[in-house]
């Protein structure tokens, strides 16, 4: 088999492993927004615990990844632990993007293991601020090694 065959091989192979699903157990829970504009009407739902994190927050189980996003802004603050649909595809790490528009900026985080949405505010923005480096650096590499390659 020649080298060439044998890199496809090992990518497809590696593509299906990446496929198959097993179940996974994530917090969900919504933080009630600190800000003016929240409606008392709607505290029921949020959890006390939800933005700092707590092993007694609900959970949920999905085949997707766990999700953890936070939203501020200058008069608000929210976050939400999910579970993430596995029909969508996303990339596994952290992410801050910054919405000039409307002043806006959220963190987000996607993990695949039990109950690893269960970072604080602070862990999550600092994670955000740094995960996204070495991922984009490894996707560059292995991307130009196998440009090299073919």
């Amino acid at each position: 088999m020649s080298a060439r065959h044998s890199v496809l091989l090992a990518l497809a192979l590696l593509v299906v492993h990446l496929r198959v699903s097993h179940a996974v157990k994530c917090y969900r829970c919504t933080s009630k927004p600190d800000g003016p504009d929240d409606d008392p009407e709607d505290w029921p739902r949020y959890h006390p615990d939800c933005m700092q994190g707590s092993k007694d927050l609900p959970t949920c189980e999905t085949s997707g990844p766990c999700r953890t996003y936070m939203l501020t802004d200058p008069n608000r603050r929210s976050l939400r632990r999910s579970c993430f649909p596995s029909e969508l595809q996303v990339s596994l790490g952290c992410r801050r993007e910054k919405v000039e528009q409307y002043h806006e900026t959220t963190w987000e985080c996607y993990c695949n293991s039990d109950l690893c949405n269960n970072l604080d505010d602070a862990s999550l923005k600092a994670k955000a601020a740094t995960s996204s480096v070495p991922y984009l650096i490894a996707i560059a590499v292995v991307g130009a090694k196998l440009i090299a390659f073919f």
